[in-house]
Formats: structure tokens, C-alpha cells, sequence
């Protein structure tokens, strides 16, 4: 039949147009009919059957490889047919996205007709034909099986295969029953090439075993394992941190897994021994051994704090106001103010002492926050070759004395 099967004008002009693999190459039904090409005219420029007489359907369709074509099969019935007839002529239809339908292959059997019985005592006979047909560089191909078609010997076959394959194939839907291996063996091999049974009790077996001893060489389940490792409370020394973190490896025993991160573990930072180094006043001398611990750390911060509040030297000018220089204005503290009079009129300073000189440096002790009661001391030092002794009073009585080598002189209130 193939050898009389040709593809039309239009048909080829279809097979350029899907040569670059944009869209697929669809069939979408055959035609018989009675007629005969007439005398020179070439079969390819037909656009129809010469006398159209019935549908056929299409059944399957696929790629061939050993002949490097495609082939359609298509069938007829004769169910309904009263009268019958002589199939000369074969049309396959495909889809082209511009014309429409149109006809692609063109089968000749005026020389090897058919002759199609009508349907007797309500027995219906199927003729069944295979054309194979030239597709090109169309990427890919496709049919439109028509429901009612009978199922080919080849489709049967294939799919009958796929169910008894032994080197595979679909069995979902086969029952099948267990071979289970006997007791002794944990994991029995699955090999390819054995019994269906064979290879699900393997499965089984697996399955069991690995539900009761939860853990295998490569990992698993080890939520529930008991687990035995070097925990370092005995003789044995832990490694530093540097080895016990190398050696925390992938695809490593348990036991030496847990081993080395207890090492770690207590060579980055363990609470006993952090505790017993705090309860000793923080006073470990090896840098770089222990964290120090947020809340300890805090109260030594806090107490720096205080310390250096209260007894920060400071740097303040030279006070117009000597009862002033305080922690009011200045801080807690010890506060150092040089003096620097002018010569004519010294006791132009509110609360220096009266004989005070031109040079000199003012200590003011401030001790409390600045109150009515506040405690603060002032010492004044002059700086001159012929000046001997220091005037030192309490601030809040304004009242100052002179330091004379052994003996002390009242001297007036100050301004």
C-alpha cells in the first residue's frame, strides 16, 4: 500500500512550513472513497478524494524508525453499510494553521482494491490499513484516534509487554505477594532480574530492620540510640578546641562525633569553671581562657563607673568666685585651678584669702553632690620665692588658715 502513498503540493508546503519545529504536524482523519485519478493528472495537485464514498478512523500513528518515516493505521468498518463497494482510494487529512483541513497523502489502490462487504445479520467486519508517509523535518507529529477504532495488534502487543516486562515495566496494578528471606539475613541484596515477590520481601525485610535498630553505618534515625562516647570526666585529657573541632567530620562515627564536641564545648566556654573563676573576684591571670559573664561584667563596669565619677582630676580656669569652684558647677572630684592675680587689686577674687599672691594653684576637694551641706576643701598654694606657707579652709564655713611651718595664724574671713 505505501509504495503507492503520495504526499501532495499541499501537504509539502505544509512539512516546510513546520521544518523549524515551531508547531506540530497533526492529523486529524482518512477518507475512502471509489474514485480513479484520471489520465495525466498528477496525484500530489489533488486537493480531494476523486469520488469521496465514507470516513475511516484513525487508530494509532507513531514514528518508525527502521523505515525513518511515520505511519498511520486506519480502519474501516462496515457496521451500517447496505450495500457495498470497491475501495480504490485512500486520503489522509492533516491541519495546516492557514487553509484549514486540507488533504496531505494521497494513497492509489485502483490497482489492489479493496472490496468492502455490506454488514450482514448484524456481524460488523473491520478492514484494517497501514500507511506509512513521508513527515520531514517536522519535530513532532501527532493524530486524533478516533474513540470507536478497534486497538491494534501492535498497541496490544507494546502494552501487554509493559505489563510483563521482567526487566521492568509498568505493574501497578498487578497483585503481587511477598518472598520474605529468611530471619538470619537483615538486608538482603536487590538485585535487578528477580522475582517481583522476591525483590518486595527484600524490601520488607529492609524495612523491618531498619524500624528496629533505627541506625545504619551511613546514618538514619537515631532519635531513640543510646549512644556510648569519651565524655572527660575521668583521667582522660580533652583535646584542645583547635583538634576537637577538626576533627568533627562528616560521615564520622557517633561516639567520636559526640566526643570532640564535648572537647570543644569545654575549651570555648564551660559554666563550672567560668563560675569558679568569677567567685575568685574575676582574678584568672591566663588571657583568652574564659568569657566573661554578662551580668559580672556589668557590676565591674558600674563600679569603674563610680570610681572614676568621683575621683577624676579636672582642669577648671582660674574662678572668679572661689566659693563656686564645686561640684556644681565642676563635678565630683579634684579640681585644679591656676591662679593668675592681677597685681594691683588681688582681692578682686570673691573668696580668696586676703593676702594671697599673684601666683599660684587653688586644690579643691569637692566630695558629695552640691548641697547646702555639701564637703568640700580648698587649698590654696601661692607660688612666690618669699612666700612661706599654704591657706586651706573648708568651703562651706568661708573661713580660711595659714599654714606657717609648725604654727597656724588666724587670719581675717575671706571677701
Amino acid at each position: 500500500m505505501t509504495d503507492r502513498t503520495v504526499i501532495t503540493t499541499r501537504g509539502l508546503q505544509l512539512l516546510a512550513r513546520l521544518a523549524s519545529g515551531a508547531e506540530q504536524l497533526e492529523f486529524t482523519g482518512v477518507k475512502v472513497g471509489t474514485g480513479i485519478v484520471p489520465d495525466g493528472t498528477d496525484p500530489a495537485q489533488l486537493m480531494h478524494l476523486v469520488s469521496y464514498k465514507m470516513d475511516g478512523m484513525i487508530a494509532d500513528y507513531g514514528y518508525d524508525q527502521e523505515t525513518d518515516d511515520a505511519f498511520v493505521v486506519m480502519q474501516i468498518t462496515n457496521a451500517g453499510i447496505t450495500s457495498g463497494f470497491v475501495m480504490t482510494e485512500v486520503g489522509l487529512f492533516a491541519m495546516d494553521p492557514d487553509r484549514g483541513e486540507i488533504l496531505y497523502a494521497y494513497v492509489d489502490l485502483s490497482e489492489d482494491p479493496n472490496y468492502i462487504m455490506p454488514e450482514e445479520n448484524g456481524r460488523a467486519k473491520t478492514v484494517q490499513i497501514k500507511m506509512h508517509v513521508v513527515v520531514g523535518e517536522a519535530a513532532d507529529i501527532t493524530a486524533t484516534i478516533n474513540p470507536l477504532s478497534q486497538v491494534t495488534m501492535e498497541v496490544f502487543q507494546r502494552e501487554l509487554g509493559k505489563k510483563t516486562d521482567s526487566e521492568g515495566g509498568d505493574i501497578s496494578e498487578a497483585v503481587a505477594g511477598f518472598e520474605t528471606p529468611g530471619a538470619e539475613i537483615k538486608y538482603p541484596e536487590l538485585e535487578p532480574g528477580g522475582s517481583v515477590k522476591g525483590i518486595l520481601g527484600g524490601m520488607k525485610r529492609w524495612l523491618e530492620t531498619l524500624k528496629k535498630e533505627k541506625v545504619t553505618a551511613d546514618g538514619g534515625e537515631a532519635g531513640e540510640t543510646t549512644a556510648t562516647f569519651e565524655d572527660y570526666t575521668g583521667d582522660t585529657p580533652a583535646p584542645s578546641v583547635e583538634t576537637a573541632l577538626a576533627n568533627i567530620r562528616s560521615k564520622g562515627k557517633t561516639g567520636n562525633i559526640l566526643s570532640n564536641i564535648k572537647a570543644a564545648l569545654m575549651g570555648l566556654v564551660t559554666l563550672g569553671e567560668m563560675r569558679k573563676h568569677l567567685v575568685n573576684n574575676g582574678l584568672c591571670t591566663e588571657p583568652g581562657k574564659f568569657f566573661l559573664d554578662a551580668a559580672y561584667g556589668k557590676t565591674l563596669m558600674d563600679e569603674i563607673t563610680r570610681l572614676n565619677g568621683e575621683a577624676k582630676i579636672r582642669f577648671a580656669p582660674i574662678p572668679p568666685n572661689w566659693n563656686e569652684v564645686n561640684a556644681k558647677n565642676y563635678g565630683k572630684g579634684i579640681i585644679l585651678s591656676p591662679i593668675w592675680f592681677n597685681s594691683s587689686s588681688p582681692q578682686k577674687y570673691i573668696g580668696a584669702p586676703l593676702g594671697a599672691y599673684t601666683y599660684g594653684i587653688l586644690v579643691t576637694f569637692d566630695m558629695e553632690s552640691y548641697n547646702p551641706t555639701f564637703a568640700s576643701l580648698q587649698i590654696y598654694l601661692p607660688d612666690k620665692a618669699d612666700v612661706n606657707g599654704i591657706y586651706v579652709r573648708a568651703v562651706m564655713n568661708q573661713e580660711w588658715a595659714k599654714f606657717v611651718g609648725t604654727s597656724i595664724n588666724s587670719v581675717a574671713a575671706s571677701q
